[in-house]
C-alpha cells in the first residue's frame, strides 16, 4: 500500500487524477456488479422472474428463406406478437451459429432443418435471460430411426449425450413431432429439454436459478401430496415413459406444457403453474 501511494505522488498530476478516477469507477463497478446480483436474486426468490429478459444489442438477423421456415412451419413462432417475433428471429440466428449438424446417410442438410431444431432450442428457453446451450455443439441428423453406438447398438430416434455435448435426432421423427401437434410427443422438445435440464444443473445465470428452484419446488410438492402423485400415474395423459426417472418427467412434462397447455392447465394446474414459473414464460400472453 506505501509501494502505491508513493508510485502516485511520483505521477504527473493530471495522470493521477485520471487514475485515480478510473480506479474509482473500476471499484464502483465491480460493487455494483456485485449488489446487483445479490439484489436480482432476492427479487427472483420471491417473483420467480429476472429484473429484465431481453437484452439485445447488435441484433442478428435470418435470411428470408430462414424467416419463411418459421413462418409456415412453426406454429409457436407465428402466435407470437411482432415484438417477440423479432426477438425470436434474432436468438435463433444467433443461437444456431453455435451448433455444428452433421447429416449421416446421404441425408442433404438445408436450412429448415437448422432452423427448425434451433428453433424448437429457443422456444423452450425463450423466459430464459441467458438462452445460450454451452452443453451442446454437435447435432447429428439421419434419414430414419438408427443403430445408437451411445445405446449399445439398439435402434434409436433420438438421443443426447451429455459427455459428448451432442445431440442425435431421426430427421423424420422429429417432423412427425410437429405434424401432430397436440399427442403430447415431440421428439425435438423432449430431447432439448434434457439438454436445458442439464445446462441448468451445472449454471449459474439468474434463469438457470430460477429454473433450479422450480423443479426442486415441484418435486417437493410432488412429495407431500401423495395422491396426486398417484393420479400421475395411473393418468393416460402423461405417458409411462416419464416415470422412469426426473429427467425423462420433467422432459415429458415441457412436452405437454408445449404440445396441449389447455388440457394441461385444466388437469394439473398446480404442476402446469411450476413448469411456467421453471420456464419463465406463459403460453397464454408471454
Amino acid at each position: 500500500m506505501m509501494y502505491f501511494s508513493i508510485v502516485l505522488q511520483e505521477m504527473n498530476p493530471i495522470l493521477r487524477t485520471v487514475f485515480l478516477i478510473l480506479f474509482f469507477l473500476g471499484m464502483f463497478l465491480v460493487v455494483f456488479s456485485r449488489l446487483w446480483i445479490f439484489a436480482e436474486q432476492q427479487f427472483a426468490e420471491r417473483i420467480h422472474r429476472p429484473f429484465f429478459l431481453y437484452s439485445i444489442l447488435l441484433r442478428k438477423k435470418l435470411k428470408p428463406r430462414e424467416i419463411a421456415v418459421l413462418e409456415t412451419k412453426f406454429s409457436f413462432y407465428t402466435s407470437l406478437n411482432l415484438k417477440q417475433q423479432k426477438r425470436f428471429r434474432h436468438r435463433v440466428a444467433n443461437l444456431k451459429e453455435q451448433f455444428l449438424f452433421h447429416p449421416r446417410e446421404a441425408l442433404v442438410l438445408t436450412d429448415e432443418m437448422r432452423v427448425l431444431v434451433t428453433a424448437t432450442a429457443v422456444m423452450i428457453s425463450f423466459g430464459f435471460r441467458d438462452y445460450s446451450l454451452p452443453n451442446l455443439e454437435n447435432i447429428i441428423l439421419y434419414p430414419g430411426p438408427y443403430h445408437s453406438e451411445l445405446g449399445g447398438g439398439d435402434l434409436h430416434k433420438g438421443e443426447y449425450s451429455p459427455a459428448y455435448k451432442t445431440l442425435v435426432f431421426s430427421w423424420p421423427d422429429f417432423l412427425n413431432g410437429y405434424d401432430i401437434s397436440n399427442d403430447n410427443l415431440n421428439l425435438g422438445i423432449h430431447e432439448l429439454s434434457h439438454v436445458l435440464h442439464i445446462k441448468c444443473h451445472f449454471s449459474s445465470d439468474i434463469s438457470s436459478q430460477i429454473y433450479n428452484e422450480g423443479f426442486h419446488s415441484l418435486k417437493n410438492f410432488l412429495k407431500s401430496h401423495e395422491e396426486l402423485r398417484q393420479n400421475l400415474v395411473q393418468t393416460s395423459y402423461f405417458r409411462a415413459y416419464a416415470f422412469n426417472n426426473e429427467v425423462e418427467f420433467i422432459a415429458v412434462l415441457i412436452e405437454c406444457y408445449f404440445e396441449t397447455p389447455s388440457e394441461f392447465q385444466r388437469r394439473f394446474p398446480d404442476i402446469y403453474h411450476y413448469v411456467e414459473r421453471m420456464l419463465n414464460f406463459s403460453r397464454y400472453g408471454g
